[in-house]
């Protein structure tokens, strides 16, 4: 069996598909780094079912797709199939050809394939587990995993030792087992819970079972009484019903009389009322008539009195027209008349307007020359006052600056009279701050004492703490240790009774006899009453053989007893050893035989079985091997010899043997062994006690080591403290910023006195200035006094001829004015007098036209008149017929009246009857309803048809209400009751049945447990039984090889430390070569670690080949000698097992048959060159 080939596609660097043939013997792969070697050995790991990505040198999965490069774009999936031919059937499938396909797409999705099949990648794990090749096991060897095997950690180790074992599968196995009894232990915990429940819910059930049964029979006897009521109720509500139907039908039959002599009024009425209707209609129509023919007529009239108002509107309009004309001819004369005087009072006024205006123009030329005056004059004085105020604005300003010098004098004296007095303040708090210093500086030396010993009494409470913990965690640690051992007992205590318990493989009535309560009529079975020593322990169970199971009892009469008991149990037959008919005088004349014990030597027994044992086992002897027990048996032909494993050879043609079973004299001893150690668990169990109570105790001490309260005094002290170092510094800053202060007013103060003189200089210096400026100022104020004089005369001069000028220019407007009034009026008069010329034709015309209508309005007047007096003719003939109709309409309407109070009286007798008949009907119905009522009562309280019940059978004593009395009695007495669970009985039957079951649930899985227990204890047997095997034979080819690969006398060995679970024990590396004393394996050369390793891999090969193995630059640390020990142990084992060797070692290349080169021509694309080098070499 060998890998035949592998191809991949798209893994890592290899973008195109490649296909690498592998034959058997020494295959290299080689080139440079980072060319992409290692991944082909990633790929194999990957296709055998590696799923961390870390140890395929990846941060996640898909990044083992190729990725691109600068020419090629990145692929969306990876493949690698891996072809294995299982010539030797090692893989548990039916073809010799096996090949694997592992799909990964860059969306996160993979595929198994197995022979081009799909399949999970658990189908892929079961077919690799314990062939030695999966993508854990030692096919795939690094050189970090040679670190890894050496390292004291010996996890790697232990994984290659179960893989050559071949005992992962009863690991998980195991594991599933564990995970089963756990679940079982679980279900046992939630069916006990459960059953407690139930059994307390049964049993309360029961309870109100009792409480039900006494509350039906007083339901009974209720229902009696109550029916035997209502059925009373009953008969007289039926008594009362018929008579008052036979009323209700004849009340019945009055009102449907009734009802048809309505119907006949009724129908007459509506006959009148359609006579009625057609008189009234005619009525309405002639009045209708009527009422034209008297709106034609108030037409008429209306027309008639307007056409005479027109005519009385026209003669007023008449006379109204002459009177207007006559006033308007009597203006025009007036308006005549006006025109001639206005035309005479022309002329005068226009000659006043003429020399009112020349005198006009003769004052605005002298105006006009004093305005020239004044212009010079005011200019002149404008030049002055502009020189005054220049010089008045020096003079200003220089006592502005004067002021200004002054203010600013007064200013410094009085600043540095405030700098002295805040000198000397500040002085007086510096001395008051010198003062504070001092106890300050005390209270901070005793607070810094004060939180020196706090957390000196905190330091020893904690040392304390820490010692108290230690104390506890050494208390806790030994516990552990302590309550381990105690399981380990435990567990030991529960197979010894398992194993006692079991009789497996004894006959069935031990068991029997052994189990019988009332106590077993013997001492017990032979095999029980011994103990020796485990490694006799076949060797005795060899010896004793049948006899083992023998049933020893003091005497005859136990032994009968046993009988009897078998034969009424069918429980088989026994063989029993009645120790009262043993020979007591056996003489004791064993031979002492040179390589061989008496077997009796190695037994432990009770006194009274001595003589017993002497029997069974007088000649019988223990020797190492059979070869030992066939010679002696020779030498002593009356003597049996029996091997320590379990072989028997008699001197009388007597042969013992075959394979050797662990199982074999399980029993023997096991009952003193169980009983040691039950006396050990005790006084472990006394030990642990005491332990948890010092534990206790330590744990209250602990508890009672608070440091808080040191820890809160500690903080107190300290915030304190910085209080008074914040105020120590706030001191020390304030102090320096008094003295600071002090330095600046002295610096001011200076400074102001200097400041203060140069202000008296300056106004010194300026006082001349300001007295020579006041001068100038004076003489240009008597100048421009003197000026505003003139200035003054000529204005006042201005003033009155400006008036003057003002009243001329006044009067001639005003003569012009009247001119042009006379001239508008002469205008107006003229005007008035055409248009009322105009007016008086235009009225003419309307007087005229007036006359005309005024005629014609006569002759139409007297037409209306006559057409008015013959619609009156019509409207009286009218009248007398309209008249005439409604006398017979009234006549009828009262006829209809008296029709309609009859009907109403009939009406009335018919409501009445209906509210007799509806007060009948409702007595009917409420008899009725109580008769439903009876009838649902009796229905929905007793499940009971009242009205087809045959009626009770009553005494003649029979009293309504003592029965009724006695009703009320028990119906209080059934609600004294209380709440009552009715359907308890139900409750009680399901809930008994569910108690039941349960109950065979729990021994289903009490039963269970056993069997995971049983089935736990089978699996670590055998892996145990495997693993050690393996683990002997490859410390064996372990110390072989590695001795060939350094010196023969070399100090090599391979140590196993048992843990408690022995499948997990620590394997240790002793390899000390010639000459070096390492503490550690981890202190030799990375050549002697690399050597080791292979020397323990090799060994492993020996035991359990692995059909290949890839080896990844394990060379590389070795030196050429050690390579060349490297290649010749390669050589050594190519012929069980193909090497595909990684490396960069010429020696190793020029050893394999073929060679792989890997290039990168192409950046970040890896590139496959095969060699066979047995063909360049022929």
């Amino acid at each position: 069996m060998y890998l035949s080939k592998i191809e991949l596609f798209g893994f890592k660097s290899f973008a195109h598909k490649v296909r690498i043939k592998f034959d058997k013997g020494l295959t290299a792969i080689v080139g440079p780094n980072g060319c992409g070697k290692t991944n082909i050995v990633d790929a194999m790991r990957w296709v055998l079912g590696e799923q961390k990505s870390s140890l395929l040198r990846s941060t996640k999965m898909e990044n083992i797709i190729f990725n691109g490069s600068k020419n090629l774009k990145p692929l969306s999936l990876t493949e690698v199939s891996l072809t294995i031919e299982n010539t030797k059937n090692i893989l548990p499938v039916e073809y010799t050809e096996v090949t694997v396909t592992r799909r990964l797409y860059r969306n996160g999705e993979s595929e198994f394939l197995l022979n081009q099949v799909p399949c999970r990648l658990k189908d892929i794990l079961d077919l690799f587990t314990d062939t030695g090749m999966g993508s854990d096991a030692y096919s795939v060897i690094e050189l970090k995993m040679i670190e890894e095997i050496i390292s004291n950690k010996s996890e790697e180790r232990l994984k290659l030792f179960e893989e050559a074992a071949g005992i992962n599968r009863y690991k998980q196995r195991r594991k599933q087992t564990f995970k089963l009894l756990d679940s079982t232990s679980q279900d046992l915990s939630r069916v006990d819970d459960v059953l407690a429940e139930v059994e307390k819910k049964v049993k309360s059930l029961k309870l109100q079972v009792r409480k039900a049964e006494k509350l039906r029979e007083l339901k009974i006897k209720i229902r009696e009484i109550d029916l035997a009521l209502s059925w009373l109720a009953m008969d007289e509500f039926r008594e009362k019903l018929e008579p008052m139907q036979q009323r209700i039908r004849a009340e019945e039959l009055l009102q449907q009389e009734c009802t048809a002599r309505i119907a006949t009024e009724e129908s007459i009425a509506q006959e009148r009322e359609l006579q009625l209707l057609r008189e009234e209609s005619a009525l309405s129509e002639t009045q209708k008539t009527v009422n034209e023919t008297n709106k034609l007529i108030h037409t008429l009239e209306k027309e008639l009195l307007q056409h005479e108002e027109h005519q009385k509107t026209f003669a007023a309009e008449r006379a109204r027209t002459g009177s207007i004309i006559s006033r308007k001819e009597q203006k025009i004369g007036e308006q005549e008349q006006l025109e001639g005087e206005l035309l005479q009072r022309k002329a005068p006024c226009k000659k006043k307007c003429n020399e009112l205006h020349a005198s006009f123009q003769t004052l605005v030329t002298e105006h006009d020359q004093l305005n020239t005056v004044l212009g010079e004059r005011r200019g002149e004085l404008d030049r002055e006052r502009r020189l005054s105020a220049e010089e008045q604005s020096a003079a200003n300003h220089l006592a502005l600056t004067k002021q200004s010098l002054e203010s600013k004098k007064e200013y410094l004296r009085t600043t540095v009279a405030r700098l002295e007095t805040k000198k000397l303040t500040l002085q007086e708090k510096l001395k008051s701050f010198s003062k504070a210093e001092k106890p300050l500086a005390e209270e901070l030396a005793r607070k810094t004492t004060q939180i020196a010993d706090a957390r000196d009494r905190e330091r020893a409470v904690q040392l304390k703490q820490q010692e108290v913990t230690n104390q506890l965690e050494d208390k806790k640690e030994y516990l552990h240790r302590q309550r381990s051992v105690r399981d380990k007992l435990q567990n030991q205590i529960l197979l010894a009774n398992s194993v006692l318990d079991n009789f497996e493989g004894m006959p069935e009535g031990i068991g029997f006899l052994e189990k019988q309560k009332g106590g077993k009529p013997g001492v017990g079975c032979l095999s029980d009453l011994l103990s020796l020593e485990g490694s006799y322990r076949k060797a005795v169970n060899a010896a004793l053989g049948e006899s083992m199971n023998y049933y020893v009892c003091n005497s005859l009469h136990e032994a009968k007893e046993g009988i009897a008991s078998l034969t009424r149990a069918q429980k088989g037959k026994v063989n029993f050893l009645v120790l009262e008919l043993v020979t007591k005088g056996i003489v004791n004349n064993d031979p002492n035989i040179s390589g061989a014990e008496k077997t009796l030597a190695v037994i432990n027994h009770p006194p009274e079985l001595h003589n017993a044992l002497r029997l069974l086992l007088g000649q019988s002897y223990i020797v190492h091997d059979l070869g030992i027990a066939e010679n002696l048996a020779q030498l002593y032909p009356d003597c049996s010899f029996v091997t320590i494993e379990g072989e028997k050879f008699a001197g009388k043609g007597l042969l013992f043997g075959g394979s050797s079973k662990n199982s074999e004299g399980l029993r023997l001893g096991k009952k003193t062994e169980r009983d040691r150690l039950h006396k050990e668990f005790d006084s472990l169990e006394k030990a642990i006690k005491r332990e948890e109570e010092a534990l206790q105790h330590l744990s209250k001490e602990l508890a009672s080591l608070k440091t808080v309260e040191q820890r809160r005094e500690i903080e107190l002290l300290t915030t304190e403290l910085g209080t008074l170092e914040k105020r120590a510094a706030r001191m020390d800053a304030e102090k320096s910023g008094v003295s600071t202060e002090i330095q600046q007013a002295e610096e001011e103060i200076t400074l102001l006195l200097l400041q203060r003189n140069n202000c008296d200089t300056e106004i010194e210096r300026i006082l001349p200035t300001i007295s020579s400026s006041a001068e100038k100022a004076r003489v240009y104020r008597e100048k421009i006094q003197a000026l505003q004089e003139k200035l003054t005369t000529l204005e006042a001069r201005h003033h009155q001829l400006g008036r003057d000028l003002q009243a001329r220019q006044s009067l001639s407007k005003d003569a012009l004015l009247d001119l042009e009034k006379l001239k508008i009026s002469i205008a107006g008069a003229t005007e008035s007098r055409v248009r009322l010329h105009e007016e008086i034709k235009k009225l003419n015309a309307e007087k005229a036209a007036a006359e005309k209508r005024l005629a014609t309005g006569v002759e139409a007047s007297e037409q209306m008149k006559k057409r008015l007096e013959g619609q009156l003719v019509a409207a009286a003939g009218q009248q007398n017929m309209v008249n005439t109709l409604e006398s017979a309409y009234r006549e009828h309407q009262a006829q209809q009246h008296e029709a309609q109070r009859t009907l109403r009286d009939l009406r009335r007798k018919y409501e009445v009857g209906l509210q007799l008949l509806s007060l009948l009907t409702n007595e009917r119905i409420q008899l009725e309803h109580s008769l439903d009522r009876l009838f649902t009562e009796a229905r929905l309280k007793h499940h009971c048809d009242l009205a087809a019940m045959a009626e009770p059978l009553f005494e003649p004593s029979f009293d309504r209400a003592a029965a009724q009395q006695q009703l009320e009695a028990l119906t209080k007495q059934r609600e004294q009751f209380g709440a009552v669970n009715e359907l308890a009985l139900e409750e009680y039957e399901g809930e008994k049945g569910r108690l039941d079951f349960l109950m065979e649930q729990k021994a289903d899985l009490l039963s269970a447990e056993q069997q995971l227990r049983s089935t736990i204890e089978e699996i670590n047997k055998t892996a145990l039984q495997k693993f050690e095997t393996t683990f002997r034979e490859v410390r064996k080819n372990f110390i072989s090889i590695f001795r060939e690969l350094f010196d023969p006398e070399d100090e090599v060995d391979l140590l196993i430390h048992a843990e408690e679970d022995p499948l997990d024990a620590h394997i240790e590396i002793v390899a000390k070569p010639k000459g070096k004393k390492p503490l550690s394996i981890e202190q030799l050369s990375g050549g002697e670690k690399a050597l080791t390793a292979l020397s323990l891999l090799f060994a492993i090969y020996l035991v359990k080949p692995s059909p290949f193995c890839i080896l990844d630059e394990v060379d590389a640390p070795l030196d050429d000698a050690n390579v060349t020990r490297f290649i010749k142990l390669l050589k050594k084992f190519e012929n069980n097992t193909q090497f595909i060797i990684v490396t960069h070692n010429k020696k190793t290349m020029a050893s394999c048959q073929a060679l792989y080169g890997v290039t990168m021509e192409e950046e970040g694309v890896s590139r496959l060159i095969p060699v066979r080098l047995e063909k360049i070499r022929l």
